[in-house]
């Protein structure tokens, strides 16, 4: 096969006359892939068997006689191997293969134990052709892929004792292209697909689980080629061909073999085969951990407009505790990745998150969550999902706080900047995000859509004309984006200034950095712990909500603050002034000096409990809003309209 030949080897080819073949045909192709090239050069073929080969190999002389013997000796359909690869030149090493006889299955997910020189019956390899894994592709290794695909359908893999392949490493060769150019993995592949993924390894899966399987070390490997007197007598005779080729050598170089791999991956994707059981999925939502409400709330929707659909979250990351069932959508699976592989790299998670959503999900949506496991996960491998939406959540940027102020973290930035083309949606929860992103990146500008959270919780409004209980309620976690320490600066203002006013303040800071005794000296402050939920808050008991964070999406408990009838104060931060406007409640100017931001607080809470404010107006405004355009019922509006399905199915569950 001549796949896009150059001159000089069609002309040294066509010079070519040897008497050790009956037959010679010369076909001309121009596939520019191997894959491809070989299936033609299958088809064409008219022997009983077929020895594929490169044209810079050198094989051993008994190869073709002992793989002959072999083959009219296996009932079964089968894919025989060379016991032994010879590699010289730039890389001198022994590696020696096992069959799938002793050889795991679990190692294919993570790594090709197999080579791509096979010996077959033609007919055999007519039902199961190569890939075409051409680098523009961004797969390779169509040999691994073709292997896989053979074990999916019920071929044995064997090796043919004392056969050997003489190698010659060379930096400008196509795998050290392919591992150059490509994601480092092959096309999706029937073998795994959980329900077959299941079947070829429940084996392999019980032994490692009773026994961390053995293999033979370097001086073993080494030992057993230079004491076996056929390796010996066929290599001194390849040597003559390539004095590259030396027993000399490989008496000292490297020696490894095909069982030597990692088969962790494999066990954790058979959990996760496990998992999922035979289902296909719809959605598919790549989360840190912990799954954010807003998130949620979109999913759920998405499962009200139309309840067939399947649900499936993979945690990838650390990132705390995982959702519990009542948070998902009915029927939802959710795998905890970085739980399942806790010892494996990032890169093995996001192969088998590959692996799995080409499997159960090819065409579904996939739902990005700004977080390092997703941003690096579609960057590598977004080409490989084409038949699937790509849907990226933007709710706000994380910031950092130096002695200037608080600035913008540029992950998410980082990551539209390299992959914002490929998406095929950008969500965001506010239209400032948007306009800031646009502002940037311009071309992505048609991708930008805007859908403001929806209130959740299920309380009853306290009256929007009860009485003044001089109360305000704080009510968030004590970590550093949520500002406690100018929730302290207020209160002493507001001690000097309205002494009668208390606040009560409900969190806990999650990592324990900070220390609630800082509140002990200040006598309008009540903290009273950890709360559960906003419904659990005695909302009723006070008058309004501060609100103090230095960054922010649209956070769900100012909606849930204010349709509770609850005036909030809050900076201009994210998109909290997109739903709090003055006649419904205080925008505070997001100052970079805390004494003077502290004060801005101070006087619009003496605005509030002024006579110049009519606060019943401004509660019931607060309600009317975020009921009106918060809602279930527009919420589920807005996500049919993004997704494109019909608004007329069930409500949302609240």
């Amino acid at each position: 096969m001549l796949d896009s030949a150059t001159p000089e080897t069609a002309a040294w080819l066509k010079k070519v006359v040897s008497d050790a073949f009956n037959d010679i045909m010369k076909i001309n192709v121009s596939n520019g892939s191997l894959g491809p090239s070989r299936n033609a050069g299958i088809r064409a073929a008219r022997g009983e068997f077929i020895l594929t080969a490169d044209g810079d190999d050198l094989i051993s002389y008994n190869t073709i006689s002992a793989f002959v013997a072999l083959a009219r000796n296996t009932k079964e359909k089968a894919l025989l191997f060379p016991q032994f690869y010879i590699g010289f030149g730039d890389n001198d090493h022994i590696y020696k293969m096992f069959g799938t006889d002793i050889l795991s299955s679990l190692a294919f997910i993570e790594y090709h134990p197999f080579v791509s020189r096979i010996f077959c019956r033609t007919d055999d390899l007519l039902s199961l052709p190569y890939s075409d894994a051409r680098l523009s592709s961004g797969v390779a290794f169509e040999d691994w892929h073709h292997n896989m695909e053979a074990v999916a359908r019920d071929f044995q893999l064997i090796v043919a004792k004392d056969i050997i392949v003489y190698y010659r490493g060379r930096p400008k060769s196509l795998l050290r292209n392919a591992l150059a150019v490509s994601a480092c993995v092959t096309a999706a592949t029937d073998l795994f697909k959980p329900e077959v993924y299941l079947s070829k390894c429940a084996r392999d899966y019980e032994n490692y689980c009773l026994r961390l399987p053995s293999f033979p070390n370097a001086a073993s490997i080494r030992k057993e080629f230079m004491d076996n007197a056929v390796c010996r007598e066929v290599t001194l005779v390849a040597s003559r061909i390539d004095p590259g080729i030396s027993l000399a050598t490989a008496s000292v170089s490297h020696a490894f073999s095909s069982m030597e791999g990692d088969l962790r991956p494999g066990l954790c994707y058979y959990r996760m085969c496990q998992a999922v059981g035979q289902s296909q999925f719809d959605d598919i939502l790549l989360v840190p951990g912990p799954v954010q409400s807003y998130n949620l709330q979109i999913l759920s929707a998405l499962k009200a407009l139309d309840p067939q659909r399947r649900l499936l979250v993979i945690a990838g990351q650390s990132g705390g505790c995982a959702p519990s069932a009542d948070q998902l959508p009915p029927n939802a699976v959710f795998i905890d990745l970085f739980a399942e592989g806790h010892d494996l790299s990032e890169r093995q998670r996001q192969i088998l998150t590959l692996r799995l959503i080409q499997s159960v999900a090819p065409s579904a949506v996939v739902h990005i969550l700004n977080c390092p496991f997703a941003n690096n996960f579609i960057m590598r491998f977004a080409d490989l999902l084409s038949g699937t939406t790509l849907v990226y959540y933007r709710t706000g940027d994380a910031h950092y706080q130096l002695e200037e102020g608080w600035f913008v973290q540029g992950d998410a930035a980082n990551f539209l900047s390299e992959i914002g083309w490929r998406l095929d949606m950008i969500v965001c929860d506010n239209s400032k995000v948007a306009r800031s992103d646009i502002f940037i990146f311009d071309t992505l500008g048609s991708k930008y859509k805007t859908l403001s959270p929806m209130v959740t919780g299920s309380v009853d409004a306290a009256p929007c004309d009860r009485p003044l209980k001089h109360q305000l309620l704080w009510a968030s976690s004590l970590e550093p984006q949520k500002r406690p320490e100018l929730l302290t600066l207020i209160a002493r203002l507001l001690a000097e200034q309205m002494p009668n006013l208390r606040i009560n303040l409900y969190g806990s800071s999650p990592d324990g950095e900070f220390d609630p005794n800082k509140f002990a000296d200040l006598s309008n402050l009540h903290y009273f712990g950890a709360f559960d939920g906003f419904d659990s808050l005695p909302y009723a008991e006070n008058d309004a909500f501060l609100y103090t964070s230095a960054y922010d999406g649209i956070p769900s408990i100012i909606l849930e603050a204010m349709r509770a009838g609850l005036t909030a104060f809050a900076p201009d931060v994210g998109g909290l002034s997109e739903i709090i406007s003055p006649n419904s409640g205080y925008i505070i100017p997001n100052n970079c000096d805390n004494l003077l931001l502290a004060q801005a607080y101070v006087d619009a809470i003496k605005e509030f409990y002024g006579n110049k404010t009519d606060r019943i107006a401004l509660r019931r405004e607060a309600k009317r809003l975020v009921e009106h355009r918060n809602g279930a019922e527009a919420f589920q509006n807005g996500v049919a309209r993004l997704f494109g399905l019909n608004a007329g199915f069930s409500a949302i569950q609240q």
